[in-house]
């Protein structure tokens, strides 16, 4: 009795330990949650004017759209800026040629930071998504997405 109780202890000192270990590990981290009226913004072709957008992959078929808001810094020089309304409108435009030639839907996204606070938008197939990780109050990791999206080994970041 005294041997399973004793062990019922540590299992539980381990569980408590381990969770709150894996709490320190995500707590800088934000998601992207689905969001219909986003993706219908980036269909119409309509960048959020307090945002700033870039996207990875290719010019011509990029794997994903970020919209960041402008109070907030990108920490990843792997994203390309996107610099003109028409070079958004060509940039959507490729990605939606190219979901529709592989009959794959693009989806909008809401980025949240750590706190649950909106700081940007996301463009790209459903399983296709990144970590967002928060390096301060205004500086933001985003991870890009490796490899071609439409390929079959979409869900690869």
């Amino acid at each position: 009795m005294k041997k399973a109780r004793t062990f019922l202890l540590l299992s539980l000192g381990f569980v408590i330990t381990m969770t709150a270990g894996c709490a320190a590990l995500i707590q800088n981290y934000g998601k992207m949650v689905p969001n219909k009226e986003i993706g219908q913004a980036f269909e119409r072709y309509q960048p959020d004017p307090g945002q700033i957008y870039y996207f990875c992959g290719s010019d011509v078929y990029p794997n994903a759209i970020l919209g960041l808001n402008k109070s907030y810094t990108l920490n990843n020089p792997l994203w390309h800026r996107i610099v003109t309304p028409e070079m958004f409108q060509k940039l959507v435009s490729g990605m939606q040629s190219k979901a529709d030639d592989v009959a794959k839907s693009l989806f909008g996204f809401a980025v949240l930071d750590n706190k649950g606070r909106q700081i940007g938008t996301w463009y790209s197939l459903l399983n296709v998504s990144t970590p967002v990780k928060m390096e301060d109050e205004h500086r933001v990791t985003v991870f890009t997405v490796r490899g071609n999206a439409y390929d079959k080994g979409d869900d690869q970041l």
